[in-house]
């Protein structure tokens, strides 16, 4: 099985990757286990930091959020794509623009790379307690669903809540 893993080079990517080689195998689409043969990792960095040394493992630097490099991603037509790749809290909240770019407009071109390729991968991602809401600024209010549009959202929430919605 071919994976792609976007944000490998983070904390969550490279332990992924370190399990995935570990157990050889993953549930493919069909719902068998198939050997891992390939893991396309990708992040932004230009050169890969801490990734395991094996021949399955091929780092691709580059952006998701241009959707030429995600077609590119998507040639070997994956498996399974766990999309990693975040702006959190901080640089999103300092950044709001780069935020909405990395968090949603790069899940929105990973999707439209499998959507346009024919692939139906299985795609996992992960997403933040910043998308309910976390705490917000003045006295620890929770989001729940009665008080939702009451509370202001973190720059992070709003571009990974969508993100759960596009994919079914």
């Amino acid at each position: 099985m071919h994976i792609l893993v976007t944000g490998a080079c983070g904390f969550l990517g490279r332990r992924l990757i370190e399990a995935l080689l570990a157990r050889g195998q993953l549930a493919g689409t069909s719902g068998e286990a198939t050997p891992v043969s390939q893991i396309v990792a990708t992040d932004i960095f230009p050169e890969p930091a801490g990734l395991p040394a094996d021949e399955r493992v091929f780092y691709q630097a580059g952006d998701i959020c241009d959707p030429e490099f995600v077609a590119r991603l998507f040639a070997a037509k994956p498996g399974s794509v766990f999309h990693l790749a975040a702006l959190v809290s901080g640089g999103a909240e300092q950044d709001f623009d780069a935020g909405m770019k990395a968090n949603l407009t790069g899940t929105i071109h990973l999707l439209e790379a499998a959507r346009q390729t024919g692939v139906s991968p299985r795609f996992v991602f992960t997403s933040s307690i910043a998308t309910y809401g976390g705490r917000s600024a003045g006295g620890g209010i929770r989001r729940t669903p009665g008080n939702a549009g009451k509370l202001l959202w973190r720059s992070e929430g709003n571009w990974r809540a969508p993100c759960e919605r596009l994919y079914p």
